[in-house]
């Protein structure tokens, strides 16, 4: 087993969407549309329980029931999301997302790689795992 890298999570939106709802701060959340995967549906509670602020008092809160549809909700600028961190940071360069703030919600969950241990010889794998490795650490 390998770890790859942990999981949290940062609030982003799409540009059009901060455009038409500036956000400075963490108060100009409320009133917003906030997005939310159905299987976290803690996560913002969670986000300002760790920054010590207020729980976010949104207008609408929608629910989705994958992570892809969170972020591509939020790139198609129907909220504020909390999205993977490291897995849409080809978003936030594509600028399809863009960071509100630095803070994130870390979690206790972490990305691994496992393979089966009669594979273990194999050199095809063996790549596989060091390029997928190296790719993690550079990121």
């Amino acid at each position: 087993m390998h770890e790859l890298f942990a999981q949290s999570f940062i609030a982003a939106c799409s540009p059009e969407f901060l455009l038409e709802n500036p956000i400075d701060t963490y108060a100009d959340l409320n009133g917003k549309t906030l997005l939310l995967h159905e299987e976290r549906r803690d996560a913002w509670e969670r986000w300002a329980l760790g920054l010590g602020i207020a729980p976010i008092k949104p207008n609408r809160l929608v629910r989705l029931d994958t992570m892809s549809a969170v972020v591509l909700a939020a790139e198609q600028g129907v909220g504020v999301a909390l999205v993977p961190s490291r897995l849409s940071a080809d978003r936030f360069l594509a600028g399809g997302l863009m960071k509100l703030f630095d803070a994130e919600l870390k979690t206790n969950e972490s990305y691994v790689l496992l393979h089966r241990p009669e594979d273990r010889a194999r050199e095809d794998l063996q790549e596989l795992t060091r390029w997928i490795l190296s790719s993690c650490r550079v990121a």
